[in-house]
């Protein structure tokens, strides 16, 4: 099976991010997020259910790319960017709400609850 040529018209995210590295104009940074913010937006919109809260994540996540990009390797920009997203979200909750909406669960009520007092 053939791997499809690169386009240079269309660069894939590891050159745009390549590409900011190198010269740190943000137009590179503006593709990536032309390409990506439905899907950072739909990822946020899932985990807060509040639009203006989704809103606000992915511009809060896209002001970080611009530092958080130049200083870190980023191997796989769509997990990676998944990723924050996730994190950014989850921060923005209340502590219980973290744990039960999202499958976060850690498993100390269950411990807890079964566990005899020391005699």
């Amino acid at each position: 099976m053939q791997l499809p040529e690169k386009n240079p018209l269309r660069p894939d995210d590891d050159e745009l991010l390549a590409r900011y590295r190198a010269d740190g104009r943000t137009e590179h940074l503006a593709q990536l997020y032309l390409r990506h913010t439905e899907l950072v937006y739909g990822v946020a919109l899932h985990l807060l259910r509040n639009r203006a809260d989704a809103e606000d994540v992915v511009m809060q996540l896209f002001e970080e790319l611009i530092v958080k990009a130049r200083r870190h390797e980023i191997r796989n920009f769509r997990s990676w960017l998944h990723t924050v997203c996730r994190n950014l979200c989850l921060m923005r909750l209340p502590e219980p709400q973290r744990h039960s909406r999202h499958g976060v669960d850690t498993g100390v009520s269950y411990v807890a609850s079964r566990q005899r007092p020391f005699c």
